[in-house]
């Protein structure tokens, strides 16, 4: 089948890269050999796959004009965000979009909806589905011109050396799925690593996700109108689909796991494919690949199993290793670092750290919030829970014994990760970690959750649902208009509710960020600044400064994952900008000039540069005044 020759190209060409970087380098050689490699092994894996085609089939007049709107719809989508395009620093697209593109992508969504529920599977169907995945994820990759978020520009420095020297020292498993693909994909198109690396993510779940959905439901799960429901898959918030970072990429192979793995009931040959995906995602980030590369094993095992009482002692045992795996691999990582193995074994007192990941991070009393954003904001915290309960709940009472046995693998999942994420949780303090972050790792394992029951969900709402026309189009009526709110939560936000919001990297930083390394050719210095500003020395100078300390090298501008630095920084920034301070920051990494850096966005940023401006050495504006560069000479 064409979608598994797909699947096991890209995870055999992927881990072949990563086989040879290892070995030797990612160069062009390496490249060469893994693609006649990866194309042969493709071939002998594959060749006997046979699955249902699909066909282009007649068009008639409604599916004429539903496709002309569908297109019409995104196109206007899209045009927006390319009009909106800014390098401004911008806390939320949204900002900068007109209220009424909610409008139309609920619109688009539900003709998808009214369009897929008449016909049967045609190709086009799948392209229209693509567009419409496309222009969900990729309003942040176009409208924040240089980028927006921190870790994404630190993968980019890293993919960047990749590419140029050909290996990154020290050479090490994480991430390393995501980064040769960057850098061997800017090799083979000659696009710039920050370009591929950007539109990864969105691009790849976009024109993956239609087909492997529909492939998944209805010849893995055996649901024959699996394609109508196939849009409802944005129906829960997506953010870790529209930008490119290796979790985020091991989330989308996770995805594929979840929908094709019943394939392998009929086919065995697919397990090989599964087993690729699980590979593939423990070398990419094993945040999420180790639990799906577990899972994959589990489910090669689970799928010879014919009677109960083997299939009841697999998935106990799965449940334990699943369940105990990520924290154990944390424990290790810290014995290795000659730290204790656990922050605190007593987690019964820990357990509001695991119970403050199912609550609202945005509450406040700074003023009263309208009822609208507090709803909206319990649908995005609710809804994932309320979905996925429904949905195995709803698997277990409504369909037949043998869905139930693709029900289980699912369901043993979810729980054993639960239990993973709780000892992850409670048990950890992670150093170089800042502590408003500390439940990072946790909530983007729970983030995937709710996408585990999705396929379980749609089984259940078919089966509800499926006897009269006029009960799923008022469904998917009330579907399109909360798949529109779930695209808002997707992007980052500044509203009533949230107060916070971080803005993007601008023009400003960068220009910012060259005239200060001008001004110090040859020459270490530090700078003070935010982590925008951070982000953008690493697009643009990658990992130029290391600078010496008596308890190791650090890097020149402070990072928000916490370090020497950044303390200095939040001393500066939300204390007093006094000359001592950064003076100490000068004398702890022997430099002779600092600079401390202050956005015009900033709260009182008039009284930051008038007080800082008192002890500096020299003051310069950038960018008409968007920042304020103090500079301080060594005394």
């Amino acid at each position: 089948m064409w979608l598994f020759r797909l699947i096991n190209f890209w995870s055999f060409f992927v881990l072949c890269l990563v086989v040879g970087y290892f070995v030797w380098q990612l160069n062009w050689l390496i490249i060469g050999l893994t693609i006649v490699l990866t194309v042969g092994l493709v071939y002998l894996s594959c060749k006997k796959l046979v699955f249902k085609k699909f066909d282009w089939g007649k068009i008639s007049f409604w599916r004429w004009w539903s496709g002309f709107f569908i297109l019409f719809g995104d196109g206007l989508i899209l045009r927006s965000g390319i009009l909106a395009r800014t390098a401004e620093p911008l806390t939320s697209p949204w900002l900068v979009l007109s209220p009424a593109i909610f409008v139309i992508f609920a619109t688009v969504t539900w003709l998808l909806f009214l369009r897929f529920s008449r016909e049967e599977d045609k190709l086009e169907d799948l392209f229209l589905l693509s567009i419409h995945f496309f222009s969900a994820f990729s309003v942040a990759t176009i409208i924040y011109k240089i980028g927006f978020g921190f870790d994404p520009f630190i993968h980019r420095a890293a993919e960047t050396v990749l590419y140029k020297l050909g290996e990154i020292e020290p050479k090490q498993l994480l991430y390393t799925g995501q980064y040769v693909t960057v850098a061997a994909l800017s090799h083979l198109t000659g696009l710039a690593i920050s370009t591929i690396d950007k539109w990864l993510v969105p691009v790849l779940s976009s024109v993956s996700l239609p087909a492997v959905m529909l492939i998944g439901l209805r010849d893995g799960y055996g649901l024959k109108a699996a394609k109508k429901w196939l849009p409802a898959f944005l129906i829960i918030p997506f953010l870790p689909l529209v930008f490119t970072v290796p979790h985020n990429l091991v989330f989308l192979y996770g995805l594929w796991i979840i929908f094709l793995w019943p394939v392998a009931f009929e086919n065995r040959k697919a397990i090989f494919t599964l087993l690729g995906l699980g590979v593939l995602s423990l070398v990419t980030h094993p945040l999420l690949g180790l639990p799906l590369f577990l899972f994959t094993i589990f489910i090669a095992v689970w799928t010879k199993l014919k009677s109960r009482s083997p299939q009841v002692l697999a998935a106990l045992f799965f449940l334990i290793i699943l369940a105990v795996s990520l924290p154990a691999s944390f424990a290790l990582k810290n014995i290795l670092a000659g730290l204790p193995a656990f922050a605190s074994l007593d987690f019964w007192h820990r357990l509001d750290l695991f119970f403050g990941l199912f609550q609202d991070p945005y509450k406040h009393n700074y003023f009263p919030i309208p009822l609208f954003w507090q709803v909206l904001y319990k649908y995005r915290i609710y809804l994932p829970i309320i979905l996925s309960v429904s949905a195995f709940v709803g698997g277990f009472l409504f369909l037949v014994k043998e869905l139930r046995r693709k029900i289980w693998p699912l369901f043993i999942f979810v729980i054993g990760s639960l239990i993973a994420i709780f000892f992850t949780s409670t048990l950890f303090v992670f150093k170089d970690v800042i502590s408003y972050e500390q439940n990072e790792f946790s909530l983007r394992y729970l983030q995937f959750l709710p996408f585990v029951s999705w396929p379980i969900l749609i089984l259940v709402l078919d089966k509800l649902f499926s006897n009269k026309k006029s009960n799923f189009y008022f469904l998917s009526l009330i579907f399109s208009i909360m798949i529109s709110f779930a695209w808002y939560l997707s992007y980052p936000q500044d509203n009533p509710k949230v107060v916070f919001s971080g803005p993007s990297v601008s023009a400003a930083d960068i220009e910012a960020v060259r005239f200060i390394e001008e001004r110090n050719v040859g020459e270490n210095y530090l700078v003070l600044a935010n982590q925008m500003t951070a982000a953008a020395a690493l697009q643009e100078f990658g990992f130029a400064h290391y600078l010496s300390t008596s308890s190791g090298e650090i890097l020149w501008y402070p990072l928000p994952t916490g370090g020497e630095l950044y303390g200095y920084f939040s001393e500066m920034a939300y204390v007093e900008p006094k000359r001592e301070t950064i003076q100490a920051a000068m004398n702890l990494t022997g430099v002779s000039r600092g600079y401390f850096l202050v956005s015009n966005y900033w709260p009182y940023a008039d009284w930051f540069v008038e007080r800082a401006n008192q002890e500096a050495d020299n003051l310069f504006e950038v960018d008409n005044g968007d920042i304020i560069i103090l500079e301080y000479l060594k005394k």
